[in-house]
C-alpha cells in the first residue's frame, strides 16, 4: 500500500476502533489477532526481521463497501487503499500464513539481488542484535587466549556463527546501508554564518573617560576609484589632481562625524583635515 496513512498498525488501535474485546496472541511463529466480531487473523512472523508482516493481503468488493461506510474515517480501513483481485480471479490459498510469504518485500531476503550472500547475512545479524557491524564482525572470528609470555594457550570459537566465511571479513565500503544507523549519525551541517555579541563591558572602551570635545578623534580613509573633481577650477587639472579619496572624522565626546575628501591619503592632508574638523567642533 504506497499510499496508506498508516503502515505500523497495532492491535490495540484496531480494537479500539472496531469496539469490544479482543487480544493478541503469540503462536510459534504467528501472531493472532481475535476482533471483537470473533475473527482470527493470523499474521506471520517474517524469519529475516523477525516482525509480524502482511504482506499483499486482498479484499473483496462487498469488504471494501463495508468497511467504507462503517469506518470512513479510520486510515488503515480506507476503501482506495485496498487492491482487491477480479472476480474469477483470485486464486485459493492453503493459508494466510502462505498468502503472506508469497510477496516478500525484506532486503535481506533471498530474493533479493542487490546484495550478496555475506552482506544479507550480516544485515540480518545487525537487525536482530543492534550492534554496530565491526562489532558483530568481531564476534564472527575465533579469539585466541594468550598468556603474558604472548604464547597462544586456547582459541574460542565464534561467539555468532555464520553461513558465509566472508561475512566476518566485509571491508567497510562494502557494509550494506542501514537507515535507522544513518539517521543516528547524521549531523546538522552548519550554515556557514557566524554569529557575534558584543562584550557590554568593552563597548566604547577606547573612548572611555574622553569628555571634552577634542580629546580623542577617531579617523578612517577611503579610497574611490573615480577621481572626484575639486570644489575650485573648471576641471582642467590632471587626474592625479583630483580627489582620490578621504578621511572620516568622528569625535568620541560629541559623536560628530565629518568627511574631508583628500587628493592625497598622505599624513600632510590628514593632518590638515584633522585641524579643520577640531576647528569645525
Amino acid at each position: 500500500m504506497p499510499a496508506a496513512d498508516i503502515r505500523l498498525e497495532s492491535p490495540q488501535n484496531v480494537i479500539r476502533a472496531l469496539g469490544g474485546e479482543g487480544k493478541a496472541v503469540l503462536e510459534k511463529d504467528t501472531i493472532e489477532w481475535h476482533l471483537p466480531a470473533g475473527h482470527i487473523v493470523d499474521i506471520p512472523i517474517c524469519p529475516q526481521t523477525n516482525l509480524p508482516l502482511v504482506h499483499n493481503f486482498v479484499c473483496s468488493p462487498e469488504e471494501k463497501e463495508n468497511h467504507r461506510q462503517q469506518y470512513g474515517n479510520f486510515s488503515a480501513f480506507q476503501a482506495t487503499e485496498f487492491d482487491p483481485l477480479p472476480t474469477g480471479e483470485a486464486k485459493h490459498e492453503a493459508s494466510e500464513h502462505d498468502c503472506a510469504l508469497r510477496c516478500c518485500q525484506c532486503v535481506a531476503d533471498r530474493s533479493n539481488q542487490n546484495l550478496s550472500g555475506p552482506q544479507k547475512e550480516l544485515l540480518l545479524w545487525h537487525t536482530r542484535f543492534c550492534l554496530n557491524m565491526q562489532d558483530l564482525q568481531n564476534l564472527m572470528k575465533p579469539h585466541e587466549i594468550r598468556d603474558q609470555s604472548g604464547n597462544v594457550v586456547a582459541t574460542k570459537p565464534a561467539v555468532i556463527p555464520t553461513k558465509y566465511k566472508s561475512t566476518a571479513h566485509l571491508k567497510p565500503e562494502s557494509y550494506p546501508m542501514c537507515i535507522a544507523c544513518k539517521l543516528a549519525t547524521a549531523k546538522a551541517r552548519s550554515d556557514g554564518v557566524n554569529t557575534k555579541v558584543p562584550v557590554a563591558s568593552k563597548t566604547g572602551i577606547l573612548a572611555r573617560d574622553k569628555y571634552e570635545p577634542g580629546d580623542f578623534i577617531s579617523t578612517d580613509q577611503y579610497v574611490v576609484k573615480t577621481p572626484g573633481r575639486l570644489l575650485s577650477g573648471y576641471r582642467r587639472d590632471a587626474l592625479h589632481n583630483f580627489f582620490q579619496g578621504g578621511t572620516i572624522y568622528q569625535d568620541a565626546a560629541l559623536k560628530l562625524v565629518r568627511v574631508q575628501n583628500q587628493v592625497s591619503l598622505g599624513a600632510g592632508e590628514t593632518t590638515i583635515g584633522k585641524a579643520a574638523f577640531e576647528d569645525w567642533i
